[in-house]
């Protein structure tokens, strides 16, 4: 019996700095992810992750967390998931993105949270 456990994180930082019209912009973009799988037994999995943008100039922060446990049992035959999206119950992402010239910034709008109960079972 082992216990495995996997980490993934990114970090990305864009600035950028232009002259519109004789006025100076500064735009700052922090995109953030993290991902953990947790395995105590081989039949058990459990999973978190987590994805956020920050758009400093307007204090915007969208994230969503997602999770799911997974369990399975008869020699994996017989698993059982669990799964929670959007668990923060964000109703919209905003994406922005620039060029030299042009600044736009679009929001999505992103499913309520939901939980779902999945059984599988092979033959």
């Amino acid at each position: 019996m082992s216990c495995t456990y996997y980490l993934n994180s990114r970090f990305k930082n864009y600035q950028s700095q232009n002259t519109w019209r004789g006025n100076k912009n500064r735009f700052n973009f922090n995109n953030y992810f993290a991902k953990i799988v947790f395995k105590p037994f081989n039949s058990v999995r459990l999973t978190l992750d987590y994805q956020a943008i920050h758009f400093r100039q307007s204090n915007d922060f969208s994230s969503i967390f997602n999770t799911t446990v997974f369990y399975s049992i008869l020699d994996n035959k017989l698993s059982v998931e669990l799964t929670g999206n959007n668990l923060a119950n964000q109703s919209a992402v905003a994406l922005s993105t620039l060029t030299p010239s042009v600044f736009s910034s679009a929001v999505y709008p992103l499913q309520p949270m939901f939980i779902l109960v999945s059984v599988k079972y092979r033959f």
